[in-house]
């Protein structure tokens, strides 16, 4: 026979209050089947039976409620915060349990739970005996229909309040854009709070309609990602972002053409649905710029450089450091990748050395490039769709070193060293990227740019301090020389600049040598570098 009892499991703001609510009212209004006529549903919450109270005191207050309920014949209870059943802290949890689960399992009177999926996995789905009890359902996300019907007859509230006209169209936008952008919350109440924002910055201006277009500002106005279409302006910077892009970063025309292609594609709303807004495959030499461009593609696309989460995959190599990234199967440990995401959900994802990580995390990126979607071990849906994740690695790199030296174009090294990529990933993850793009070696001019690069937000940093710095180009030269290394490529520059100027010149404003308004020169003596006046 089917169970008197149902436990609904889902997430917070779900719609699990709204189901019991609706339930309550059919019920007062005879509109239910003959079994659930004439019965009260009656809410009670643990946390208050045992605040306060001994295990004694709790045993004797349940003893009373349980007699009421079996005495009134016509009770259906609802426990809103199920889990706190299963508690192991404090002893008059564990009592509350003790005396109210066999109750439930003899099935002395219906019984509704609630709880949220990371609960139900840690706390509850382990307790086989309990949960055999109930009619597990889930809980899921309504969908845009019908979050847009639920938001009409919301608004046609909101219009009397504010006295303000809302266009079906604001409706179908606050719908999409939630679903679309605020992923860690749902349907409709995402949309709700969307459209309400709206509505305030609306009546702030005294518009008497609110349009698709108030509502496409509220978002922006709350994320970091725009979703206007291109004006004028913003057109011609996303045609001119390579040039935006090699202002920062030196040579690799592939890489900057590759990012700044789907950049366009993505204002242009020609992006593909499904996956990320774009996945990428950096490989090439250590220190020639695959970690500077995803940050320089963090800063175009999300507005900071901070919204790049980065991973070391050197970190993640076997089964136990896999549970750390997506979480432990007990829902005892959440995922390092899982948890950001989750709280950063516009964001860069990088993974360094992506050669190196367990096989595990590949088959998980399949999905990813593929779905925009995971599950994480407690049952999270994590959204990728608004991320770009670019993985790197330096595997093979050999090879475009020794093809450069026996005379080898880059286009032609290019093709075999990504058929050569095969040896390493499996080729149903090579395929899932957007692009892959191989990085070049720097020519020994291309050191001394990206050194003029450094040096000038150097510079930039020591003006805030009202110092002003300029540089000799033989000084230039010898902090390239420095700064380069045939292994690490560019890598050893910031350690150069940081012992050969940012220390020295710490000293000399410690020191009163160096006071605002001073202006420096750097110049080359012998091997050394000095701070002359300008």
């Amino acid at each position: 026979s089917v169970n008197p009892n149902a436990l609904l499991v889902g997430e917070e703001g779900i719609g699990k209050e709204t189901l019991i609510a609706h339930l309550a009212f059919n019920i007062s209004k005879d509109q239910v089947p003959a079994a659930l006529f004439d019965k009260r549903l009656v809410s009670f919450q643990i946390s208050d039976l045992v605040a306060g109270a001994t295990p004694e005191i709790v045993q004797d207050r349940l003893q009373q409620i349980v007699s009421e309920i079996i005495t009134a014949g016509n009770v259906i209870l609802y426990l809103p915060e199920f889990h706190d059943l299963v508690k192991t802290s404090g002893t008059a949890y564990l009592s509350a349990a003790d005396a109210l689960v066999p109750i439930i399992k003899n099935s002395a009177f219906p019984v509704i739970g609630a709880t949220y999926p990371p609960e139900f996995k840690r706390d509850i789905e382990s307790r086989s005996d309990l949960v055999g009890s109930f009619e597990v359902i889930r809980v899921n996300e309504i969908t845009q229909d019908e979050a847009e019907e639920v938001l009409v007859y919301e608004s046609l509230l909101l219009e009397r309040s504010a006295k303000v006209v809302i266009s079906f169209g604001a409706i179908k936008k606050s719908v999409y854009l939630a679903k679309k952008y605020f992923t860690n919350r749902f349907l409709p109440s995402s949309a709700g709070d969307l459209l309400r924002s709206a509505l305030a910055g609306v009546k702030q201006k005294e518009k008497k309609v609110l349009e698709a277009r108030d509502v496409i500002a509220a978002a922006e106005a709350k994320v970091n990602v725009p979703m206007h279409e291109a004006g004028e302006e913003e057109s011609k910077k996303l045609l001119n972002l390579e040039k935006i892009i090699h202002e920062k970063l030196i040579d690799q025309e592939e890489a900057v053409k590759a990012v700044a292609n789907v950049l366009r594609e993505y204002r242009s709303g020609l992006a593909r649905s499904g996956g990320p807004i774009a996945s990428f495959l950096f490989v090439g030499p250590t220190g020639v710029g695959k970690t500077e461009l995803a940050k320089i593609l963090a800063e175009v696309q999300f507005g900071a450089r901070e919204a790049m989460i980065r991973f070391d995959m050197t970190e993640y190599q076997d089964k136990q450091s896999f549970f750390r990234f997506i979480g432990s199967p007990d829902g005892k440990i959440s995922g390092s990748l899982t948890d950001a995401v989750l709280e950063k959900p516009y964001s860069l994802i990088l993974l360094d050395e992506f050669e190196k990580a367990f096989t595990d995390i590949w088959d998980l990126f399949l999905q990813v490039f593929d779905d925009g979607r995971l599950t994480d071990n407690m049952g999270r849906v994590v959204d990728f769709s608004n991320t770009i994740i670019i993985a790197t690695s330096n595997a093979h790199s050999d090879i475009i070193n020794q093809s450069l030296r026996a005379g080898e174009t880059m286009a032609k090294i290019a093709e075999y060293f990504k058929k050569k990529l095969i040896d390493v990933f499996k080729p149903e993850l090579l395929n899932r990227f957007t692009k892959i793009v191989v990085f070049n070696n720097l020519s020994s001019e291309d050191i001394l740019k990206v050194t003029m690069i450094r040096l000038r937000d150097f510079a930039k940093i020591v003006e805030g301090q009202g110092i002003f710095l300029e540089f000799e180009e033989e000084a230039a030269r010898q902090i390239a020389r420095l700064g380069f290394d045939p292994e690490f490529g560019a890598r050893p520059l910031e350690r150069v600049i940081a012992e050969k100027l940012r220390a020295p010149l710490a000293e000399k404003i410690l020191k009163g040598e160096a006071k605002r308004g001073a202006r420096l020169k750097v110049i080359k003596r012998g091997e050394d570098l000095e701070f002359g006046n300008s």
